[in-house]
């Protein structure tokens, strides 16, 4: 108890109001970081998705580059279902996501690296707002004890529970 009444000098709070308000900031404060961090992490995802078939892509084209100039198309695609299949996933998923045009590999890792950066700082961001609002509800429920809200609570509950 004594800790909270510290805490509540040194960080100025000089009423009940000025507590609950910055609670309510905190409170607001952790909602728009956890927005803005799954936005992020949304995002990482969607390029993680498109490196990965536009890699696929790049990594079966000349197997289908050679399937076009076998004599023996059957025979080629039976020995080479497999990297066929990716080269046609990764087509199909370049002309629906990006209108045909092949994106640059390098460029989508460069922009999810600097998304990956930029999520270990909204991560820390998050985090300090987390701590703080956890730490100004304990301050808020030391408070209630202090001022005897609990109490009064627990003895409006006993008499309830009397007249039952």
């Amino acid at each position: 108890m004594a800790r909270t009444v510290c805490y509540i000098q040194e960080n100025g709070y000089d009423s009940r109001s000025d507590l609950d308000a910055a609670t309510d900031e905190i409170s607001s404060k952790l909602t728009e970081a956890r927005k803005t961090l799954r936005s992020t992490e949304d995002r990482i995802r969607t390029l993680n998705e498109q490196i990965h078939f536009v890699g696929q892509y790049q990594a079966t084209k000349s197997v289908q580059t050679r399937f076009l100039q076998s004599r023996s198309k059957k025979r080629y695609r039976q020995e080479h279902r497999a990297e066929l299949e990716r080269y046609d996933a990764g087509v199909k998923y370049i002309k629906e996501h990006f209108g045909g045009k092949v994106p640059s590999l390098k460029a989508l890792k460069a922009e999810r690296d600097q998304l990956l950066q930029m999520k270990d700082a909204q991560s820390g961001t998050y985090k300090y707002f987390r701590d703080y609002q956890k730490e100004l509800k304990t301050v808020n429920a030391n408070v209630d004890v202090i001022l005897g809200k609990d109490r009064a609570r627990t003895q409006d509950r006993e008499k309830a529970q009397d007249i039952s």
